[in-house]
């Protein structure tokens, strides 16, 4: 199967996300989170740019996503499945 984001992967990486969190991704995760331990599933990670800000707050990040393009990011990152989490439920 061929998710949507396969064709966008590259240019998600390489264009789309900035260096400095224009939309405070990591604020936001520091805030939700706050510190703990342990295992933290990211359904929908993408390429798994947030994995080092959950990593900072304590957990262990973990990444599931349908997309095998975004996945190609994301296996430097965090330990990654590749999954559909709508069937998962």
């Amino acid at each position: 199967m061929k998710a949507r984001y396969d064709a966008i992967a590259d240019w998600y990486e390489h264009e789309f996300l900035a260096p400095d969190d224009p939309i405070g991704v990591s604020a936001s995760l520091r805030t939700l989170l706050g510190r703990g331990s342990g295992a933290c599933l990211e359904v929908g990670c993408g390429t798994g740019v947030h994995a080092q800000t959950v990593r900072s707050l304590g957990f262990t990040p973990l990444g599931v996503d349908l997309s095998a393009g975004m996945l190609r990011y994301a296996q430097r990152r965090l330990p990654i499945a590749r999954a559909d989490a709508h069937r998962c439920c």
